[in-house]
């Protein structure tokens, strides 16, 4: 990290994550609501999640990249959900 402190790549990352007002501003919409909440299964898999002792954001994590909360998506393979 020290050699790369406020080298040319440093200054460009930091820049585009931390600095870019625009990027910032667009990123916040995709985020959870204002209330908290990640998905509108949030209920159901944090008391699952207890019971299994896993990390509820992780599967709804999982759930969104698997199916975008689309309970009818069917994969190519065939999985549903």
């Amino acid at each position: 990290m020290k050699k790369l402190y406020k080298g040319t790549f440093y200054n460009i990352m930091v820049g585009k994550y931390f600095k870019d007002t625009k990027r910032l501003r667009a990123d916040q919409a995709l985020r959870a609501d204002r209330g908290g909440a990640l998905s509108p299964y949030d209920a159901l898999v944090k008391k699952h999640a207890r019971t299994y002792e896993l990390d509820w954001r992780l599967i709804t994590a999982q759930m969104y990249q698997e199916s975008g909360f689309n309970p009818k998506a069917k994969s190519w393979v065939g999985a549903t959900g």
